[in-house]
Formats: structure tokens, C-alpha cells, sequence
């Protein structure tokens, strides 16, 4: 009895000399709820709506679902971006390659060379 109290408890695989412990209920309900909050908190973090420089020569039209098209002096490119805490990676055609913005308090984007592109009503 007291073997299969063990083995319920512990719930071990063996696979050759390798011992596995597989979750229990319990602890699988958490890891989805943590799965879960993640995945919720990943897909909040994006930005939408155009963002343009004060000429207006440049504006990046952001998707909450991390894809940006940006038009610049007649040309549009179609890019994505990720959103890492207050910094916002937009993809360049080099591979590896981004264009880093810092998110504002005021909800502006900061770039390099000082970049600076504002929430637009469009």
C-alpha cells in the first residue's frame, strides 16, 4: 500500500537509466494559467495607430498584432516589431538588424539621431 502511495505521489517514468517526473494535476493547471498570463501579456504589449515625425515626412503605421508599415520619402516597406519592456524593435532587412525606438511617458517614440514620432489621429 505504501509503494502505491509512493508511486501516485511522485508519479516517476522510468526511460532507461533516466528517471522523468511527470506533473501532477495540480501543477499542470498552473503552468497553463502561467502559459496563459503570458501569452496574454505578450499579445497587450503592442502599439497600434500611425506615429509621424513633425514634418511629416516619415510615419510608421503600427498593428497590435506586430506588424509595421513604414513610409519614408514615397517608398513603403512592410516590416514587423516587438516590444521588449519600454523599447520598441522595429525589423530591418538585415537579418538581426533593428531600429530601436524608446517608448515615452507621454507615448511618443524616440529614436536615434533624435527621432522623435508622435501618435497621429489617422
Amino acid at each position: 500500500m505504501a509503494a502505491a502511495a509512493v508511486w501516485q505521489n511522485r508519479r516517476m517514468l522510468r526511460l532507461g537509466s533516466c528517471r522523468y517526473r511527470i506533473a501532477g494535476e495540480g501543477e499542470m493547471k498552473m503552468y497553463l494559467l502561467v502559459a496563459g498570463l503570458c501569452l496574454l501579456s505578450a499579445c497587450s504589449q503592442g502599439i497600434s495607430g500611425v506615429y509621424a515625425d513633425p514634418a511629416g515626412i516619415t510615419r510608421y503605421r503600427f498593428t497590435p498584432a506586430g506588424k509595421v508599415t513604414i513610409e519614408a520619402m514615397g517608398m513603403v516597406q512592410e516590416t514587423t516589431y516587438v516590444r521588449e519592456g519600454d523599447t520598441l524593435k522595429v525589423a530591418l532587412q538585415r537579418e538581426g538588424a533593428s531600429l530601436d525606438f524608446t517608448i515615452g511617458q507621454d507615448g511618443s517614440l524616440q529614436g536615434p539621431l533624435g527621432v522623435r514620432l508622435r501618435k497621429t489621429g489617422q
